[in-house]
């Protein structure tokens, strides 16, 4: 959504040549951040723009576009647990190709603010509570309906 923040990061690659790819480069930081903390974009410079102090200049960095690396699967949901989580997911974000693989963060940019709109949907519209902490253990569709399936049964 429009003036919603983001997570981007700019890279400068060692080797102009040979640069990683988007996807190499995504890999390499989940396996090193949380989740929430993985840019939704990857921004690729030949490099850093300066200020005349020797500083990165913020202002003149391009503006990184939304999911412009990354590609949603838009996988169906499979069961109707998963249908109700997707549609809530759908509503949040706006987006209506979203599939029960696509992570919250990393490929649909969500943030804690996000995060803590989505519990609090599940907690009106599916009648579940669920911690916060769910929702960053379980980021996609598929894995929250599991987890919620399994607390469910537990009642």
């Amino acid at each position: 959504h429009e003036g919603e923040t983001q997570l981007a990061a700019y890279v400068v690659p060692r080797n102009p040549e040979a640069p990683p790819s988007n996807a190499e480069l995504a890999q390499f930081l989940e396996r090193r951040l949380p989740s929430h903390m993985v840019p939704t974009s990857l921004v690729f410079l030949e490099q850093f723009p300066l200020t005349a102090s020797g500083k990165v200049n913020r202002r003149a960095l391009p503006k990184p576009m939304r999911n412009a690396q990354r590609e949603l699967t838009a996988a169906p949901p499979r069961n109707p647990l998963e249908e109700k989580i997707l549609a809530l997911y759908k509503d949040i974000f706006g987006i209506e190709q979203i599939g029960i693989h696509d992570h919250f963060f990393r490929d649909l940019g969500g943030h804690s603010l996000l995060a803590t709109r989505l519990a609090s949907r599940i907690r009106t519209r599916l009648d579940i509570e669920i911690p916060l902490q769910v929702l960053f253990e379980a980021p996609t569709t598929a894995m929250l309906a599991e987890v919620i399936g399994h607390f469910e049964s537990r009642l």
